[in-house]
């Protein structure tokens, strides 16, 4: 197998300017509120780091009577959430103000005139080129801005490290067909139940696990215009498409490894709690899942031991092809009904959020990955944070999901057809027809 340069989990040793800031947490817990302040409801689901929490007692303390930011914990489900964004935001009242938003919501949310154009308050106290390009681009729609990177995240292949060199094994696969081999041999000598995991549910990350099975093929998922009738138009962003034939041998691929006997029978019902559990508890030799998994990993309480545990890039299809990684990652968007003094205190709280110190005291503590380019040729911290230096392999061979408003309408389209495809009710040809015909049946309406 080919030598991957292979960050491996290590424990973290904060610096002190970090040892103060966590100070300055602590501090804060026992404020009360003022009642007199501006109060804005930040919605975001669950942080098994604790870092944001910590972070808005942070703010808090430092706005006392001025500002009060209360954190609304949504669904850990980004489609979940995303509906409760939806219902919030079309009520007579809604009480969200400031969300974390999943990349591919932005279109979305901005073309139903939902979240508030940011694009003075951005060019105000932020530059585009600060931030990674793919990050800065998830919050751009029609020319216009209307977020602020917040955290970033691609798909990456979690392996027991400590397995793979107990067998002889010197580096993790790179091929898909590798990491077979190895993981069938592993469970055989271990006996574990399983080789691998990823996410197979029904839901937006089974999309982004069949988006990196059909990269890994050199197909694609692209966005076109097409009429009814079926006949392309253009490549104006109304329809997805994925029907090639690298398309169906990405499928083919995952279909493989399924009918290996490596993955739970119930792989189809996996999000990422599901393998994060199975990974932790001894039950599976490798992982897909994001980067933020990481964070998991640097808590007290973990059932795996962090030198247990390592890193790499998704596997490709061939030795001689590319592997790619799903970007994914959430950014901070404004509530558009929100009066303008709770405009400006949001402001105010994404800015805090978003600083250098905020998202260095979320990677190093958490494993979430910056969306500042700085820290990416900052060597010091790559030492502190072993994912840091694994993101820069990364992120430059991540791909998005096609960006349109009419995206999150066609996604479940594709969630289903994989999903089943999982399930063995479809083959990989039966996916793409039905993700053809189904989009069709949404065109028509």
């Amino acid at each position: 197998m080919k030598n991957v340069n292979t960050p491996v989990l290590s424990n973290i040793h904060s610096s002190l300017h970090l040892i103060i800031f966590a100070a300055c947490i602590v501090m804060s817990g026992c404020l009360s509120a003022d009642k007199k302040a501006e109060h804005i409801t930040f919605a975001f689901g669950p942080d098994d780091a604790g870092t944001v929490q910590q972070l808005i007692d942070v703010f808090n303390n430092r706005h006392q009577g001025k500002i009060k930011v209360d954190w609304a914990v949504a669904s850990r489900s980004t489609d979940e959430f995303y509906q409760q964004v939806k219902d919030d935001f079309a009520s007579d009242k809604p009480s969200m103000d400031v969300i974390a938003t999943d990349v591919i919501w932005t279109s979305a949310l901005a073309s139903q005139g939902w979240a508030e154009d940011i694009s003075k308050e951005f060019f105000a106290s932020y530059s585009p080129e600060e931030f990674v390009p793919a990050t800065m681009n998830s919050v751009a729609y029609q020319f216009r801005i209307w977020g602020v990177p917040w955290y970033t995240d691609a798909g990456i292949l979690f392996y027991r490290k400590d397995l793979l060199e107990k067998h002889g094994y010197e580096y993790p696969p790179t091929t898909w067909e590798e990491l077979v081999i190895v993981a069938k041999d592993i469970m055989k000598k271990e006996d574990m139940p399983y080789g691998f995991v990823f996410q197979g549910a029904d839901y937006e990350g089974g999309v982004t696990n069949a988006c990196e099975f059909i990269w890994a093929a050199g197909g694609s998922i692209l966005m076109g215009d097409l009429s009814v009738s079926g006949t392309v138009k253009g490549l104006e962003p109304e329809i997805i498409t994925i029907n090639s034939p690298e398309a169906l041998t990405g499928l083919e691929t995952v279909n493989r490894i399924v009918n290996q006997g490596i993955v739970p029978d119930n792989i189809h019902e996996y999000k990422e709690l599901e393998g994060l559990e199975a990974f932790m508890n001894g039950q599976s030799v490798f992982m897909r899942s994001w980067t933020s998994a990481y964070g998991n990993f640097l808590q007290e309480e973990t059932k795996l031991l962090a030198d247990q545990v390592g890193l790499t890039p998704l596997p490709s299809l061939t030795s001689d092809m590319p592997s790619y990684s799903c970007l994914g990652g959430w950014n901070f968007m404004v509530n558009a009904r929100i009066s303008e003094e709770k405009k400006a205190a949001a402001m105010q709280f994404i800015q805090f959020m978003t600083s250098k110190k905020s998202q260095q005291y979320r990677l190093v503590k958490g494993g979430a990955l910056p969306t500042r380019q700085a820290f990416y040729a900052d060597k010091n911290l790559m030492a502190e944070a072993p994912i840091l230096e694994l993101a820069t392999q990364v992120l430059p061979i991540c791909r998005e999901r096609p960006k349109s408003p009419k995206y999150m309408e066609f996604s479940p389209v594709i969630a289903s057809a994989f999903n089943r495809l999982l399930k063995k009710e479809y083959n990989p040809g039966e996916v793409m027809l039905a993700v053809s015909d189904e989009i069709q049946v949404i065109m028509e309406q």
